[in-house]
């Protein structure tokens, strides 16, 4: 018998969502605040992209989110200019919320956040054999 084989994501620079509206982050916003959020479509990896741009007087911090906590590592600019900031990351389900969270490091003027980018190819994969059984589809 055959195994059912599924589709999953696997990270790729291949755009499959984006939220790319600019976003402004106030300058008092000195603890982690969402700024932008997409719903995964498939289970796998994806490659996540956002951008920030600082006002220059204040590091703005940004950090991918998984259905409110933090995963992705924390990143920090103090550019004026945008600056892509670019993680593979795995372990996503259908329905989970990928999140970018913002915030100052202290005051000074406002920050923006933009360009966040999902990207994935996706693929036909065999589904995790159940423990103890034994996958009679392969010569091993």
């Amino acid at each position: 018998m055959a195994l059912t084989r599924i589709l999953q994501a696997v990270p790729s620079s291949t755009e499959v969502q984006s939220a790319r509206t600019v976003r402004t982050v106030a300058a008092a916003t000195q603890t982690y605040t969402k700024s932008k959020e997409i719903r995964i479509t498939f289970d796998g990896g994806y490659r996540i992209r956002f951008d920030l741009k600082s006002n220059g007087t204040s590091a703005l911090l940004g950090q991918i989110y998984r259905n409110g906590s933090a995963i992705g590592t924390e990143r920090s600019t103090i550019a004026t200019t945008l600056v892509s900031y670019i993680e593979d990351i795995g372990g996503w389900e259908k329905d989970d919320l990928c999140q970018v969270y913002v915030k100052h490091l202290s005051g000074g003027g406002a920050g923006e956040v933009s360009g966040f980018v999902i990207g994935a190819e996706y693929a036909y994969v065999p589904p995790p054999i159940p423990a103890g059984k034994v996958d009679t589809d392969t010569n091993v």
